[in-house]
């Protein structure tokens, strides 16, 4: 049987072309098929609505699986915080053109309490994240909240969570909030961080004080 075949080419630059062609065919889906996933993962991994929630998750690296549990007392001091900070935004609907809108604000130190209550019985690490924000949103001048919030991040760089990595690494790096300044133990932390959290914010942050310390 006659074959044709493209002047130039022989079977054998045909069959390799062939063979080419379906390398990278086959390269090109397992690309596409990994993209997929890996949007599918992030969707499911931000999936939360609630702000606290999603601050709390990308505080982890991207690789890091981060489940939140709904115990009854972290529920409660969510509900606390959102529902007194208008989250539903009942209190935003005018009935009248002319009404004023009341907002209240959240009893931070009643939350907090209730957070680190949540930590303490239903051993909810995300409580801690949100006992910490309390705190911020309390204010750290205090040196009974400074040691406190030191504690807390402390509890959450041990769990990987990049936030308490780069916060324990400053305090140690500055001797923050009774800390004892220690930047060994603060370039050391430091480092460490700089692997684990290459794709979150606090990147930046970790970067600045090891550059500073690579000064001296």
């Amino acid at each position: 049987m006659f074959k044709f075949i493209p002047r130039g080419c022989s079977p054998q630059g045909i069959a390799t072309s062939n063979i080419i062609l379906s390398k990278f065919f086959f390269l090109f889906l397992f690309v596409l098929i990994s993209i997929n996933a890996y949007a599918e993962d992030f969707k499911n991994k931000y999936s939360s609505n609630i702000p606290l929630e999603q601050e709390y998750i990308k505080s982890f690296a991207k690789d890091i699986d981060v489940k939140i549990t709904p115990t009854p007392l972290y529920e409660k001091a969510m509900e606390l915080y959102y529902l007194e900070k208008n989250y539903k935004n009942n209190a935003l609907i005018r009935t009248q053109k002319n009404e004023k809108i009341k907002l209240k604000i959240p009893d931070f130190p009643k939350i907090l309490d209730v957070f680190l209550k949540s930590f303490r019985e239903e051993h909810n690490l995300a409580s801690i994240y949100m006992a910490a924000r309390m705190l911020e949103f309390i204010g750290l001048d205090d040196f009974k909240n400074q040691a406190l919030y030191f504690d807390l991040m402390n509890t959450l760089a041990q769990n990987n969570n990049c936030k308490g990595l780069e916060r324990v690494g400053v305090y140690y790096y500055y001797g923050k909030g009774g800390v004892i300044e220690d930047k060994k133990a603060a370039m050391s932390l430091l480092k460490k961080a700089s692997k684990v959290c290459s794709n979150t914010i606090y990147r930046y942050s970790i970067d600045y004080v090891l550059s500073k310390g690579d000064e001296k």
